[in-house]
């Protein structure tokens, strides 16, 4: 499995901020908005929704990331062929090994 590059993390529109704005449960859409408003701008924009698509193909990764969220992400992979990783019966699906 290849390691993740994070470096871009620094530069963030987001650094120091509370985590878990970027974090909101199913319905929440004042919560999504304001993350995605917050990503909009980011200037490692593009880096973070990398990571987040290389991450939801590792783990069964919730969240927003670089302005898309979970089901964003496993759109974007399903066109592009991809499997997002799953938690399924206990037992992680799809995940790179």
């Amino acid at each position: 499995m290849s390691e993740l590059n994070v470096s871009f993390m620094d530069q963030a529109a987001c650094k120091g901020m509370d985590s878990e704005l970027f974090m909101p449960i199913r319905g929440e859409n004042l919560k999504i908005r304001a993350a995605k408003a917050i990503c909009k701008d980011c200037p490692v924009r593009v880096e973070c929704a990398t990571y987040g698509l290389r991450l939801s193909t590792m783990y069964d990764t919730y969240g927003i990331f670089g302005g898309l969220t979970r089901s964003e992400r496993a759109a974007i992979l399903k066109h592009e062929g991809r499997t997002m990783a799953t938690w399924v019966n206990s037992n992680l699906i799809g995940a790179s090994r």
